[in-house]
């Protein structure tokens, strides 16, 4: 069973598969690390600032977030990566194909074989076990890059 049926719009910004997801979704995934567009630091990386020091070094962007030359920066570089809304939860798929699948249980997930009833994509273990490749813009097995 997955969470998500394909071929869904998009929970958040109601885009169809296939779409490029509206400015702002919060289920669009960055290209450059894979993670949630919206919160990933790679913006601020790839403007040469430093994370862990962004409050004290850059208080007005800490504040109030990517300045529009920096926005515009990303966007110049990294507009062409954009992922599109595949008609399910970004990661689904990779979850399905290494067998990553778990049952929701109230003492806690239980991680279970593929065909297991009731079991839906365990994100958790993608997240844990996978990295992502950008240049195949998915998870992916340490040891399975593409380039």
């Amino acid at each position: 069973m997955m969470l998500d049926d394909l071929d869904d719009d998009c929970p958040d910004c109601g885009v169809h598969p296939n779409e490029l997801h509206e400015p702002g979704c919060d289920r669009e995934r960055c290209p450059r690390c894979g993670g949630q567009l919206i919160s990933c630091r790679c913006i601020y990386e790839f403007a040469g600032m430093d994370w862990d020091r962004l409050e004290t070094d850059h208080p007005d962007i800490y504040r109030d977030g990517p300045t529009p030359k920096m926005i515009a920066s990303w966007d110049l570089a990294w507009r062409g990566r954009r992922i599109r809304w595949p008609g399910e939860i970004h990661g689904a798929a990779e979850c399905r194909e290494y067998g990553f699948w778990v049952l929701k249980m109230p003492a806690g997930d239980v991680r279970v074989r593929p065909g297991t009833p009731g079991a839906v994509e365990d994100f958790e273990t993608l997240l844990a076990r996978c990295v992502w490749d950008v240049e195949v813009q998915r998870f992916v097995l340490p040891g399975s890059l593409a380039h």
